[in-house]
């Protein structure tokens, strides 16, 4: 039997139509598989890159601020106790010392974190914080065993009386000025800032250090490795150079510790080419 399918062509149209339409309310309704599945960064206002001596003269002892921590806007009030070099501050309460440790993940560290301190007057500082209870501490019920640290532009560590390169570039990236920094440091200083922010479990800083097409390897790594000291840099040829290191790598029952020499090249534009570095950086095996 031979049907005309001419006679029912205004039917099998409308049919088309409403198939096409309900196809399309499907994939509107739909979740795009792309879209992140959490809340984006929170946006935190860039600090003022100002001298810690113009921090010491408008941050006074017993003076009260709040900190927020650039990468996820947590905040919580403290109050300066003492420092000549630095800031010493303690958080103000109890409250206040339980938001800091979650911004640490729950476990006391002696890392860098880039903060923007928030006087009371409302101004906005540039500044770097480590988080680990220590020496004395005066404010009573805040539960935290001491003070922690506070840097500035230029400021010092109270035991070497020098200048902190994790604690300095943390500052660069809490005023804005990290990719300026960058762009000016000689070689032996981008090795030095490189490593430093590794051994610091920084992704943003360590990946504006490398080409874009290292920065998910990198990014994969970074959270095995504990910390980093860097014993020296010496040139190799024009563009590599022999740095001795000690890198403690995180672990199950106890950190595993590489030490050694790595040759690390300097690509054009005073990226690292953390491709030809990445097999030294490895966790040795077990």
């Amino acid at each position: 039997m031979v049907i005309n399918l001419s006679r029912y062509r205004w039917v099998l149209i409308g049919m088309a139509l409403l198939l096409g339409a309900g196809c399309l309310a499907l994939v509107m309704c739909t979740p795009s598989k792309q879209r992140p599945s959490h809340p984006n960064k929170p946006t935190v206002e860039h600090g003022r890159y100002i001298t810690w001596q113009e921090v010491n003269r408008i941050f006074p002892r017993y003076a009260k601020a709040t900190i927020i921590d650039f990468d996820t806007g947590k905040s919580f009030k403290v109050q300066r106790r003492a420092g000549s070099r630095h800031a010493d501050v303690q958080p103000l309460t109890a409250g206040d010392t339980a938001i800091m440790k979650d911004i640490y993940n729950g476990q006391w560290s002696w890392r860098r974190r880039a903060v923007i301190l928030t006087l009371a007057d409302g101004s906005k500082i540039a500044a770097s914080m480590a988080g680990m209870p220590h020496g004395a501490g005066a404010i009573r019920g805040n539960r935290f065993n001491g003070h922690f640290c506070l840097h500035f532009r230029d400021s010092k560590t109270h035991g070497s009386g020098q200048v902190d390169t994790a604690h300095q570039m943390m500052i660069w990236k809490s005023a804005g000025i990290l990719d300026k920094k960058l762009s000016t440091l000689p070689a032996r200083q981008i090795i030095m800032t490189f490593f430093t922010a590794l051994g610091q479990g920084d992704k943003t800083i360590t990946s504006r250090m490398v080409s874009p097409a290292d920065i998910p390897a990198l990014i994969e790594d970074i959270d095995s490795i504990e910390s980093i000291r860097i014993n020296s840099i010496k040139e190799s040829s024009s563009q590599e150079y022999q740095v001795s290191l000690r890198v403690t790598y995180t672990g199950n029952h106890h950190p595993v510790i590489r030490t050694g020499s790595a040759l690390v090249p300097v690509a054009e534009g005073g990226l690292i080419d953390y491709s030809s570095l990445r097999a030294w950086l490895m966790p040795p095996k077990s």
